[in-house]
């Protein structure tokens, strides 16, 4: 599971290979946009459709976390569903 969302089991977070949710974080919450000019709607939409969780339905409030805290969270999240 961890290399199908761009991670290996030695490689921390903060230092992602590519991959699927850094490609969504990239996409949806990019480093040079403020959180509230991010895409959260689209993001849950792949969110849902590669993973079948959203934001809401694993209690990550993205409003709380900056973009790389946001993306740990959703990794374990995923960690957790897996």
């Amino acid at each position: 599971m961890l290399a199908v969302i761009g991670l290996v089991a030695s490689d921390p977070f903060r230092k992602p290979r590519g991959g699927i949710l850094t490609g969504m974080l990239d996409e949806f919450s990019p480093d040079d946009k403020h959180p509230d000019q991010w895409n959260l709607k689209a993001m849950d939409e792949k969110l849902v459709g590669q993973f079948g969780i959203t934001l809401a339905n694993v209690g990550v409030n993205p409003q709380e976390f900056s973009r790389d805290e946001l993306g740990d969270e959703i990794f374990e999240q995923l960690k957790r569903s897996y």
